[in-house]
């Protein structure tokens, strides 16, 4: 019906602002654990793989609480776009805790050697996409409403 749709106040930016901690700690984790494994360190690719999971865990569940403060989908179209948005996110960081669990399981089986881890750098790269999803997904959950309040 109308741009930008009616609402009361913009969301609270709180929860989101924090939820980068946990997906920049799961990124920095599969990154660490690529550079360990190119030493030939599965012990620590395996740990690493396994800490991405949890801080993947913890951005779900924050984004789980985001999700259920935002506005129903059928209301406006905005709205449908933002939860839209928060589940693509979220779909994307739980195939990349998939991954990053696969890897760790097979770190452990000793499937990968220095010069042998594509599966690694493959799991490393889709984590790289789940952040910049965030990063172009964030402004426009969360800070479109903040732009166009009356």
């Amino acid at each position: 019906a109308q741009w930008p749709p009616a609402v009361a106040a913009p969301p609270s930016l709180l929860l989101p602002a924090f939820a980068w901690a946990p997906l920049l700690a799961a990124l920095a984790a599969v990154w660490w654990g690529e550079a360990a494994i190119r030493r030939g360190d599965r012990g620590r690719l395996a740990r690493a793989c396994w800490i991405a999971v949890g801080a993947g865990a913890v951005f779900l569940a924050m984004q789980a609480s985001v999700a259920a403060g935002l506005g129903p989908p059928e209301r406006h179209a905005r709205d449908a776009l933002s939860h839209f948005t928060v589940l693509y996110q979220g779909f994307h960081v739980a195939v990349g805790m998939t991954m990053a669990g696969m890897v760790a399981l097979r770190a452990r089986r000793g499937d990968f050697a220095p010069q042998r881890h594509l599966a690694v750098r493959i799991a490393t790269r889709f984590w790289s996409y789940a952040v910049l999803l965030w990063i172009v997904g964030f402004p426009l959950v969360h800070l479109a409403p903040w732009l166009f309040a009356r």
